[in-house]
C-alpha cells in the first residue's frame, strides 16, 4: 500500500514537472537593421486593417509585411524621422506622430501637418481619435492639440490641463478624452478639462 502511494505521488510529479517545463518555452525572432528596420530604437508598433505592421523609429518609419520590411524617411515626404506614436485610422490609412507634427500615410503618399513654429521641438507622444474623426495629440511639454483634418487647435495647463508633459491619450465610450501627464490624470468634456488625479 505504502509503495503504491509512493509511485503515485511520483507519477504525478513527474507530469506536473513535465506540464511545467514544456509551458515556460517561448521562441522570439529578433529584427535588427541588418534585417531591414529602419532603426533599432523601436517606439511605437501598430497593425493596420490591410495587416501590415508598421514601426515607428528614431530614424523613420517602417512597414513590415511578414517578409520584407519598406522604411520611409522624410525623403518619402514625412515631417521628421522620428516617429513616437502611431495610430490608424478608421479606414486604411495611418497617423503617424513624430518631431513638429503629424503626418498621414492614405497607401500611396504622406501628407504633413506641421505643429506652428513655437512648436517644432515638440513631439507627439500619443494619438487618439474621436468616433467622429477628430484627433487629440499628446505633446512632450507643449500640452494637447486637437486636429479636425485641417487646424490644431492647441490646449496648455493655462486651459486647465493638468500638465503639458502629456504621455496618452484615450477618448473612452462616453466621450471624453482622457490624458496621461506627469501630473496626473485629466479629462475634457468637450467645454473643459477636468483633473481627476495628480
Amino acid at each position: 500500500m505504502h509503495t503504491l502511494r509512493l509511485k503515485i505521488i511520483l507519477l504525478l510529479l513527474a507530469l506536473i514537472g513535465q506540464t511545467t517545463l514544456h509551458s515556460q518555452h517561448y521562441n522570439f525572432i529578433n529584427y535588427s537593421t541588418e534585417s531591414g528596420l529602419a532603426q533599432s530604437q523601436v517606439f511605437s508598433i501598430t497593425q493596420d486593417k490591410n495587416g501590415y505592421l508598421w514601426l515607428g523609429t528614431f530614424a523613420g518609419l517602417t512597414r513590415y509585411d511578414g517578409r520584407k520590411f519598406q522604411n520611409y524617411s522624410i525623403k518619402n515626404g514625412l515631417i521628421d524621422n522620428q516617429i513616437f506614436s502611431l495610430h490608424p485610422d478608421r479606414k486604411t490609412g495611418l497617423w503617424i506622430g513624430s518631431m513638429g507634427g503629424i503626418n498621414y500615410f492614405n497607401g500611396e503618399r504622406f501628407a504633413a501637418f506641421p505643429f506652428k513654429p513655437e512648436m517644432a521641438e515638440n513631439q507627439v507622444n500619443a494619438i487618439g481619435q474621436e468616433p467622429g474623426g477628430r484627433l487629440w495629440l499628446a505633446t512632450d511639454g507643449a500640452g494637447v492639440c486637437s486636429f479636425d483634418g485641417k487646424d490644431f487647435e492647441y490646449y496648455t495647463v493655462a486651459n486647465g490641463l493638468a500638465d503639458n508633459y502629456v504621455r496618452a491619450v484615450c477618448i473612452d465610450s462616453q466621450g471624453l478624452v482622457w490624458f496621461g501627464t506627469k501630473k496626473g490624470t485629466c479629462f475634457f468634456d468637450g467645454k473643459h478639462f477636468r483633473i481627476t488625479f495628480n
